[in-house]
């Protein structure tokens, strides 16, 4: 699927994002986040990995979007 992430374009699919989150830790205490591999990852944290970007880069807004936009469910705490 192709993604605008703050200009850039990115083609990836929902199971290579999950890919790339092997072997990194859940960041805790945040309101968004997605549960895969049985770990609770906010969604800033799996975008920032995903697409190589500095969490400054782009708003929670716009994770949400992306993640939602790859099939993924958001949980609100």
């Amino acid at each position: 699927m192709k993604l605008r992430v703050r200009g850039k374009v990115f083609n990836t699919t929902k199971k290579e994002v999950e890919q790339k989150l092997t072997g990194i830790e859940p960041e805790p205490g945040v309101k968004y986040f997605v549960v895969t591999k049985g770990k609770e990852y906010p969604i800033k944290q799996v975008v920032s990995k995903a697409f190589s970007l500095s969490r400054a880069d782009f708003v929670t807004q716009e994770a949400y979007r992306i993640l939602r936009r790859l099939g993924f469910k958001i949980v609100e705490r």
